[in-house]
């Protein structure tokens, strides 16, 4: 049989005088009544529990303490555990004493886990710092080159789930941080260039790959990258971003001005109508809003909505819609 458990909620010396005791109560006051069950305490028989009720309360009180099985729960008397022994019952009493070291046990356990996390966290950082110093952050941008792997550090961050590694890669070196579901990394600064001018050699080969044309690839890859920095800064892709709109601005903006921005209301994919109204205007691109189509389109080929037959171009192929990968924000 499991154990009856009552947790002492008022010690003797605490008994609040019946006349003190606030009222209305679902269940008795702290006046003699001084025990609760505990969450994992087998329940008291039903039999035995209506005796130890009628044995302090009329039945007029019983009808109206109609909430007494809420928790935190019916309050017991001093003398109920004895009584629950003479019932046949197993009964353990936690008092206020062991509560209240149970609690202080529980507060240094968790003081020294918050130390030891802390060292932890400040030796990684101090690694990291030591390790990076002097490269190049690509945040999730892959280098084009690794070298040999030097050094590996396990559970560095004592993260709570997800990757949690640093690896040290050298000639050229290379610092891979795997940190929660992503992966970053620093190198050195000329890979870092020939790392960023592949990625975004590659984001331009996706659209081409598309059927896009060279300037409408260019746009879209520009306006991605032109929105984050504006808007997305904290996520990642962001030193890709900067690389792009840094060295290819000019013909980025030459590009959308051949181009028509299209934001379908209420929804995201890249950005919003708000986000697009606003750099529109800043880089004097030229704004439409759709109630269907959602992107950067040749202005050769898009039509208005009252101009086009449900998303079709001139010559009848479907337009297509923002298809923005996911590499800069995410």
């Amino acid at each position: 049989m499991k154990k009856i458990i009552l947790i002492e909620e008022v010690s003797p010396e605490e008994v609040i005088p019946e006349q003190e005791a606030e009222t209305p109560w679902n269940c008795p006051p702290p006046f003699e009544a001084r025990y609760r069950l505990a969450p994992q305490s087998a329940e008291i028989p039903e039999e035995v529990l209506k005796k130890l009720k009628t044995a302090y309360w009329d039945e007029e009180f019983l009808e109206e303490a109609d909430l007494f099985f809420l928790p935190p729960g019916w309050r017991f008397f001093g003398n109920v555990p004895e009584i629950l022994k003479k019932e046949g019952l197993e009964v353990e009493v936690v008092t206020r004493e062991e509560l209240r070291r149970e609690k202080e046990r529980s507060r240094r356990s968790i003081e020294r886990k918050q130390i030891a996390r802390r060292t932890k966290e400040e030796r990684a950082k101090k690694i990291l710092e030591r390790e990076t110093q002097g490269l190049v952050y690509l945040c999730t941008t892959v280098p084009v080159r690794f070298g040999k792997k030097v050094k590996e550090y396990d559970n560095l961050f004592d993260l709570p789930g997800g990757l949690d590694y640093l690896r040290i890669y050298q000639n050229p070196k290379v610092v891979e941080r795997g940190m929660g579901n992503a992966v970053v990394y620093w190198v050195e600064p000329a890979l870092a260039q020939e790392s960023f001018r592949h990625a975004f050699k590659k984001q331009i080969e996706h659209y081409l790959s598309e059927g896009d044309p060279p300037v409408l690839a260019l746009a879209k890859v520009g306006w991605q990258a032109i929105v984050h920095l504006k808007y997305y800064r904290r996520c990642y892709g962001t030193p890709l971003a900067q690389y792009i709109v840094e060295n290819y601005r000019d013909k980025i903006i030459e590009s959308l001005k051949q181009c028509v921005v299209v934001a379908k209301p209420d929804y995201w994919c890249g950005f919003d109508e708000k986000e697009a109204r606003e750099v529109c205007k800043e880089l004097g691109l030229k704004f439409v809003l759709h109630p269907e189509l959602h992107g950067i389109f040749l202005k050769t080929t898009f039509r208005q909505p009252e101009q086009q037959a449900k998303g079709k171009s001139r010559s009848g192929q479907p337009l297509k819609s923002c298809g923005f990968p996911s590499t800069i924000c995410r």
